[in-house]
């Protein structure tokens, strides 16, 4: 951490800025960890910009042709939280830039509202994942009316829980206690719905004789589980040792470590973006193979 950085932080500052200054945000805007965030937030919009694109571009091609699956609607709705991800990151980079304070917290509390909506998207999906291969009758019964309310009762609540999340951004302490039950919550369903699904697919189905050679789709299903759990996992785990290095501050070089965890979610949020292409074939290997 820089001397100069660091004074920046001491200087005079408006008391209304202080009060919505966390303590963990000054590692936004001192060096040398404010270089690795620079570089973070480049590599986001590169990553992020086309798949969201693409994303939209395939989901108006199927809005015109096929009925919509729950994890279709999971999917877009990802993308769109996506979107603000791309719109934090002009206020975080402004911050990172001039030390302005008040652009840093901006970005924080839109960092917080996309955070909150993907993990509870992608918790979801695994939901629907789980009920797919575990459950497949209760998987088509919820095909019809009833299935629609119970999706869109979830996606209002998860929209109304970002926001409720940006709310209490001014209350440092009861946010982290909020996002620590939110996380173990999260990793606790991501595993159950995961590994109970992973079992299912290992395992002939009823009837069918044991192979030496899995199914090949039941194989495909198995490995693309394995690698959404490995993700969700490393997210998980680096938010809950984020959340530890804020409320506690007893490592070193915690603001290189937290710039160095910042990296977790970029996987995590690419994955739903990607597979949902993956799934309607609009990567060229893909249609090769077709």
């Amino acid at each position: 951490m820089s001397a100069n950085s660091s004074s920046s932080l001491l200087q005079p500052q408006p008391s209304s800025l202080l009060l919505l200054f966390s303590v963990d945000q000054h590692c936004f805007i001192t060096k040398p960890s404010s270089f690795i965030f620079i570089i973070y937030n480049v590599s986001t919009i590169v990553f992020l910009l086309p798949l969201i694109i693409l994303v939209f571009y395939a989901a108006w091609q199927r809005k015109r042709s096929h009925a919509w699956s729950h994890f279709d609607y999971f999917s877009c709705h990802t993308t769109i939280i996506e979107i603000f991800c791309v719109i934090k990151l002009i206020p975080n980079f402004l911050g990172v830039r001039t030390n302005n304070i008040l652009a840093v917290f901006v970005g924080s509390v839109l960092s917080s509202f996309v955070w909150y909506g993907e993990t509870s998207f992608q918790v979801l999906t695994c939901a629907d994942h789980y009920l797919a291969v575990v459950q497949p009758l209760t998987y088509r019964s919820l095909r019809n009316k009833r299935g629609t309310r119970i999706r869109n009762v979830c996606i209002g609540f998860v929209w109304l829980l970002c926001f409720l999340r940006m709310g209490l951004y001014v209350n440092s302490k009861t946010g982290f206690i909020v996002d620590f039950f939110l996380v173990v919550i999260s990793l606790l369903i991501t595993l159950f719905c995961n590994l109970s699904a992973l079992r299912v697919l290992i395992r002939p189905g009823p009837g069918e004789p044991a192979r030496e050679r899995p199914d090949r789709s039941k194989q495909k299903a198995f490995y693309t589980m394995v690698i959404i759990l490995c993700i969700l996992a490393v997210r998980f785990v680096s938010s809950l040792i984020w959340a530890g290095i804020c409320v506690t501050h007893m490592m070193n070089n915690e603001c290189l470590i937290m710039a160095g965890i910042i990296w977790c979610n970029l996987p995590s949020s690419l994955v739903l973006p990607l597979l949902f292409l993956h799934k309607r074939r609009k990567f060229v290997c893909c249609k090769n193979k077709k």
